[in-house]
């Protein structure tokens, strides 16, 4: 795959913008796909920067529920296939641009883009505009101008995103890794936007009867009277921490005032799906939280 685009700016916005259309062809491809492995080279301005890594965090969110990790290559050992893709499209444009008459040379990027998908096979070409990339930009604005330096950046190889606002790194690869934490984001608001929430997000909720919080799945919103029907996971979000939550049938309508937290780290950990985590540090927000509620009244 390559992507061609008329953007002169090879940064870490263009990186974001430009994966869209590839991780939506590859989902299409495999419409299970549920993780995605980066390997590059060490650029600063590219990849192995703060921004990146706080876009890493936000992977699962911006790209349809894709998890990801981000490995990269020593200094002088990033070349791979993606250097001989990019050099055989351009081989391949200037000889034919070479055959052509002088009125109908591949000139722009537009050009490029329409030559290669008509006349190249085996590589799959998207095109993102400059107008497309500065669009992305806005939109992810805010977490670009909040993303936190990692300390020691050059002499981490391997970077796995824990949740909305921390990554793990490792000088190599490979789960059992000696990771450190970091954080790449500011801590999140605790507090609950209703305006945030849709159907089928996971939420964590003070359930009035048993007065215990629980994990579950948003079913419908009433914007009314700001009130949600839930499906709660069981057991309560105490017990279910250490056993895991399962989904149940049983649903309330529950107040705004009793949603506690968007959930955004629930992960499934068996192949039917029918058991899940909830990662510590979002738990621990959620328990703080439930903590200072009860102790208001």
């Amino acid at each position: 795959m390559a992507v061609i685009s008329n953007h002169l700016t090879h940064d870490t916005l263009s990186v974001h913008s430009f994966l869209k259309p590839v991780l939506q062809h590859l989902k299409q491809l495999n419409p299970s796909l549920k993780n995605i492995k980066y390997f590059t080279d060490g650029s600063g301005a590219q990849y192995k920067n703060k921004k990146n890594f706080a876009n890493l965090c936000a992977h699962n969110l911006d790209f349809n529920g894709l998890d990801a990790e981000w490995h990269f290559f020593a200094s002088c050992h990033g070349k791979s296939a993606c250097d001989g893709i990019g050099g055989t499209l351009k081989r391949l444009a200037r000889l034919a641009s070479l055959q052509r008459n002088v009125n109908s040379q591949i000139t722009t990027p537009q050009h490029l883009f329409q030559w290669a998908s008509d006349n190249v096979t085996g590589i799959k070409c998207f095109y993102v505009s400059s107008e497309l990339v500065s669009l992305n930009e806005q939109s992810i604005e805010k977490r670009m101008n909040e993303a936190i330096a990692v300390k020691g950046t050059r002499s981490f190889h391997y970077f796995v995103p824990i949740n909305s606002f921390q990554i793990k790194a490792s000088q190599l690869s490979g789960p059992d890794s000696d990771f450190k934490v970091f954080d790449v984001l500011p801590v999140p608001n605790a507090e609950f936007d209703f305006d945030s929430c849709q159907v089928d997000d996971f939420v964590a909720c003070i359930y009035e009867s048993d007065g215990c919080w629980y994990v579950s799945r948003i079913t419908n919103i009433d914007v009314v009277s700001k009130e949600f029907e839930v499906e709660f996971f069981s057991p309560n979000g105490h017990t279910g921490f250490v056993k895991g939550y399962k989904t149940t049938k049983d649903s309330s309508w529950i107040r705004n005032e009793n949603m506690l937290l968007k959930v955004i780290s629930l992960k499934k950990t068996t192949v039917r799906g029918r058991l899940f985590k909830l990662d510590k540090n979002e738990y621990d927000i959620i328990e703080n939280k439930f903590s200072s509620r009860m102790a208001d009244g």
